[in-house]
């Protein structure tokens, strides 16, 4: 009799064991799963948010561009959603870039501006007030084009508005 009891012990432990361990690796890979969809709706989230902060951005750079000042223009929030527009359809890619090109050249622009008239302080000379109009001209025409692919791909399904429901990857 102690044999069968022995058996039937170490048979119940062992396939105790067994569900055990399948049920700690169900609970891990769901655990594993809901921890990914959480990091993946966080993602989004702060996406979005830098798309708000660079469509802001936008219009401040408009505003300084529109004044045809010496200031660089802000490119900050610019530079960090760069790399969400592969996310994008190719209009939309092709307005941003357009767009990041002009502003970038703008800057260009600006800080030899600033250096020539430094230069030129320096030899004792009146530099004058250039102002960068012709890149400022061309950031104004790729502006719109920049804000409103912002807008749509803030709008796009990629980013629900609730936050909650997982979106489509495209």
């Amino acid at each position: 009799m102690e044999t069968i009891e022995i058996f039937t012990a170490f048979g119940s432990s062992a396939l105790g064991a067994l569900v055990g361990a399948a049920i700690a690796l169900y609970s891990t890979h769901d655990a594993s799963r809901r921890l990914a969809q959480a990091n993946d709706q966080e993602q989004r989230r702060a996406e979005k948010a830098a798309l708000r902060a660079a469509s802001l951005e936008l219009d401040v750079a408009v505003e300084i561009a529109n004044e045809e000042s010496a200031t660089d223009l802000p490119i900050q929030m610019l530079t960090t959603v760069l790399p969400i527009i592969h996310h994008m359809t190719q209009e939309q890619q092709s307005a941003m870039i357009a767009y990041s090109q002009r502003v970038l050249r703008h800057n260009g622009r600006v800080r030899r501006l600033v250096l020539y008239g430094a230069a030129k302080r320096i030899r004792g000379e009146n530099p004058g007030a250039e102002k960068p109009d012709e890149h400022a001209a061309r950031v104004r025409s790729a502006a719109p084009a920049a804000k409103q692919a912002l807008v749509e791909h803030m709008a796009s399904s990629r980013y629900p508005d609730d936050g909650t429901a997982p979106a489509t990857p495209r």
